[in-house]
């Protein structure tokens, strides 16, 4: 069973602060920070439930997943002299673990939901129904010392 995508999204959130926690901390941290900033502009741009920006689609997300999981992997050995040794374990650890997580999620779209015509007295009385309780809600929450 394939894991929904905000699951996803938060996953990707995550790896993304701790390899920028990992930058900060490691004395050479720009691979470190790089491949964090990366992953975490990859989740905020793709259209999903916890994206800042939903300009990519989710199509095009998941072959970045791909692609971005294969570059922190191969960079991490071939940037061997720009990067210590704990933060090429990490970026490799967290290159292998998004590769799984991509793997692993389902990324097609929920399907909009179809609002309900109203089509008889008894649908015309719930709508109001309806509002007058939320009015009633209204009226309680605005009333003097709340």
């Amino acid at each position: 069973m394939k894991r929904p995508f905000w699951m996803h999204q938060l996953v990707e959130y995550i790896l993304g602060i701790a390899l920028i926690s990992q930058g900060v901390q490691s004395p050479r941290p720009l691979v470190p920070s790089l491949f964090g900033l990366a992953i975490m502009i990859n989740a905020s741009a793709v259209a999903g439930p916890l994206s800042a920006f939903r300009a990519i689609p989710r199509r095009v997300h998941r072959i970045a997943d791909f692609v971005l999981a294969a570059a922190m992997v191969v960079g991490a050995v071939v940037l061997r002299r720009h990067i210590d040794g704990s933060s090429q374990f990490v970026v490799i650890g967290v290159g292998l673990v998004m590769g799984f997580i991509a793997w692993r999620t389902n990324y097609a779209e929920k399907p909009k939901r179809v609002p309900v015509a109203a089509d008889g007295r008894s649908d015309e009385i719930g709508r109001m129904a309806g509002r007058v309780a939320a009015g009633g809600v209204k009226l309680y929450r605005r009333r003097k010392g709340a």
